[in-house]
């Protein structure tokens, strides 16, 4: 089988996704057809080299090489007189795409050759895969925008899709909307729209992210610009404060200054906009920090466009039997599982839905077993992992259920312990065992 390989010039180095590709295709003896530019083509040439693979044909338009490594043999892609610039490059991909049986490509969602590439082989009808890396010309870090801290050192270093990146930006509930749409409208403006539909997400009921995508931003600064004045259709209620509900005000900068009054350094509240001549019309509501700035928007309309709502699964490194916290409240992970895993009916489930599959105790001296679990569903973009010393004394039945769920605790031991008031004994004989 013939491979065609390709990427965007803007790429530093390999990553292990695709070096695992290209192993798994030497092992496979296929041979490779890989063009002569600088970044991706150069860095496969090199790491094919390195390994002493050496069926791979370099192809190069016109008479001139630009870069080869090792002892490849070349193939010159005669190039019509009077054709220059990007199109005269182009054409050694035309006919690498002609050549091969399948092709992968190592995209930035920029890279105008690459984007071409792929138009080519959708073209063609063969098949092909994108492995997406980061672009390096983005101003603001998705990483900004992630709340968890755990999650954060999770992410750190991994290449997420562009429409995972924009869900993860639109839902953070800590940085500023303003900066929070500057950095969706970089993304929108730098990736193509095929771009994104890469990665695992839903999107409710639409199949387009990018158009998706412009709309929310349009949506979220309209409604913005609607707080810088005031605008005589409309009022603004105080919510979750000492101010009384029925407090109105005829602008949104007296409702955020009053708000802002009643806010202690790291607390939210919130405004509610409504419509005068329309009380049935949904409500708007702006959350705010104690500094006065917007964090979220919640628009209620039903609008397929709204990306606040979306989900994509990410690639955590939370365990089974993890013990996590979240809003003061601690919890053991009990599953843990994934799109391509699930049927159907539960594609979008769990992971899938940004929440972790957990259980809870709530502590109960009247009860004879001294408390009860439950199960919740925990939201992945705020929890955090527990430090070892952070779980109450009353919370100690998590940790048998943490062990039980890590399977070093067999199953007849909890429930016999836990029925009998006894699983801290257990917990702290297995302890001592360590």
């Amino acid at each position: 089988m013939k491979v065609f390989l390709s990427g965007s010039k803007t790429v530093k180095s390999l990553p292990e996704k695709l070096t695992a590709l290209l192993d798994d295709y030497c092992q496979q003896r296929c041979e490779f057809l890989v063009g002569d530019c600088c970044g991706a083509d150069k860095l496969m040439q090199d790491y094919l080299a390195a390994k002493g693979y050496a069926d791979v044909t370099v192809y190069v338009s016109g008479g001139s090489v630009r870069f080869h490594a090792g002892r490849f043999p070349i193939r010159h892609i005669a190039v019509p007189e009077g054709i220059t610039g990007f199109a005269f490059y182009r054409q050694k991909d035309i006919a690498m795409a002609q050549d091969c049986d399948a092709a992968v490509t190592l995209w930035d969602g920029e890279t105008r050759g690459t984007r071409c590439n792929i138009a080519d082989m959708e073209r063609l009808g063969k098949p092909y895969t994108v492995i997406r890396i980061r672009s390096s010309h983005m101003k603001y870090d998705v990483l900004q925008f992630i709340d968890s801290d755990t999650l954060r050192e999770m992410l750190r270093g991994q290449t997420l899709a562009p429409a995972v990146e924009c869900i993860l930006i639109a839902q953070s509930k800590k940085q500023p909307v303003k900066m929070k749409l500057a950095a969706l409208a970089e993304r929108a403006e730098a990736y193509a729209d095929e771009a994104f539909r890469t990665g695992v997400y839903n999107l409710r009921d639409s199949d387009d992210f990018a158009d998706a995508l412009r709309k929310y931003i349009a949506a979220m600064q309209t409604t913005l610009q609607l707080t810088e004045s005031p605008v005589p259709q409309y009022v603004y209620l105080v919510q979750e404060t000492d101010l009384s509900q029925e407090t109105v005000f005829t602008s949104f900068a007296s409702a955020a200054n009053a708000l802002r009054r009643e806010l202690f350094e790291d607390e939210t509240g919130s405004i509610l906009r409504r419509k005068l001549d329309d009380p049935a019309a949904p409500p708007v509501i702006y959350t705010l920090n104690a500094a006065g700035e917007i964090v979220s928007v919640s628009i209620y309309e039903d609008e397929d466009w709204n990306i606040e709502e979306a989900f994509a699964e990410l690639p955590h490194t939370y365990q089974t039997g993890d013990i996590i916290e979240y809003n003061d409240e601690f919890y053991v992970v009990a599953n843990i599982c994934y799109a391509d895993e699930n049927t159907r009916w539960l594609k979008h489930a769990d992971d899938t839905d940004m929440s972790l599959y957990c259980f809870g105790y709530s502590p109960d001296k009247s009860h004879s077993c001294g408390g009860t679990f439950g199960h919740f569903h925990v939201p992945l973009l705020a929890a955090e992992r527990a430090k070892p010393d952070a779980l109450p004394f009353d919370m100690r039945p998590l940790k048998g259920f943490s062990l039980l769920m890590k399977g070093e605790m067999k199953n007849t031991d909890f429930l016999e312990s836990y029925s009998n008031g006894q699983l801290d004994d257990l917990i702290c004989y297995m302890e001592k065992k360590k």
